[in-house]
């Protein structure tokens, strides 16, 4: 219980943030739409799961996938998040966390960054 308490201490502060800086409504929807979808397929595999850890069944999912397993799209996922965390390394950390611990795809739609390049020349 302290655990998901700390989870949720970390995640909800960090949406807040991200969700209440300037950012066009078509990206916000879209976050919104990310989210929504994630945790809803987040609650519904809980809520159907029978057994000792739903955590580490839905690591196994993940890693092993089985016969209806999500292997190849968790990992095309899981990819992208390794590659948003990179670039983001000038993001506020709110962006990383509501990433990591919410949806990353819905974490990012909404990031803006403060300053914009100097000059183009590479």
């Amino acid at each position: 219980m302290l655990q998901t308490a700390i989870y949720f201490l970390c995640l909800i502060p960090s949406i807040v943030f991200c969700y209440t800086r300037p950012v066009p409504k078509v990206r916000l929807i879209a976050s919104l739409l990310c989210i929504a979808v994630t945790w809803f397929l987040i609650v519904r595999f809980t809520v159907r799961y029978n057994g000792p850890n739903v955590f580490d069944e839905a690591y196994a999912d993940v890693i092993w996938g089985g016969a209806n397993g999500n292997w190849g799209y968790s990992q095309m996922l899981l990819t992208w998040a390794v590659v948003a965390m990179v670039w983001s390394h000038e993001a506020p950390c709110a962006y990383q966390f509501f990433g990591v611990l919410g949806a990353m795809s819905a974490s990012f739609l909404v990031y803006t960054p403060f300053k914009t390049p100097s000059s183009t020349k590479l």
